[in-house]
């Protein structure tokens, strides 16, 4: 029997609202790609890694999703835009959960707190107040299918924040 694991993950950090730009136009910045490295490195060593993404459409979460992709060396054509995962409900984020192929065995979700965090604690006995940009929560199940692992029970593998991550490795 496989098991499914699902990699919940806040997008990296974001230049602010300046010039005029709107929100979901808002990218990564510098600090977010290095934190994004760090939680992809971390996944190597752990060898715990997405065979697909699902990611909100703005610039911040699209750009983490393909940075991690290009480091782990996951194909570009293995990530999804969900228009759903920008601000609207936290239901969203199971819906998009519930449409994966139950061919992938291992997903990420990429997208925006509050809705992110929410998404996490459901699954969580001990809950987080907040995930931190490009926090990483991972969790497995014995689950046959995504429907199925909402109510399954799960195991949480680990979670990553990578600025405690880098403050290991000074």
């Amino acid at each position: 029997m496989s098991s499914k694991t699902l990699l919940i993950m806040r997008h990296g950090k974001a230049d602010g609202q300046i010039g005029g730009r709107m929100d979901i136009e808002r990218p990564l910045t510098e600090l977010g790609r290095k934190r994004t490295a760090v939680v992809a490195n971390e996944l190597m060593k752990k060898k715990i890694l997405p065979q697909f993404i699902i990611t909100s459409p703005a610039a911040r979460a699209l750009q983490t999703a393909q940075y991690l992709a290009e480091l782990i060396k996951l194909d570009e054509t293995k990530i999804s835009i969900n228009d759903d995962l920008y601000f609207k409900t936290v239901n969203d984020y199971f819906d998009a959960l519930y449409a994966t192929s139950e061919e992938c065995n291992s997903i990420m979700i990429v997208g925006h707190n509050p809705l992110i965090t929410q998404f996490a604690n459901f699954f969580l006995s001990q809950k987080i107040v907040d995930m931190p940009t490009s926090g990483l929560i991972a969790l497995q199940s014995d689950a046959r299918t995504w429907p199925e692992f909402v109510i399954a029970f799960k195991k949480a593998l680990f979670y990553l924040i990578p600025k405690n991550l880098e403050n290991e490795k000074t």
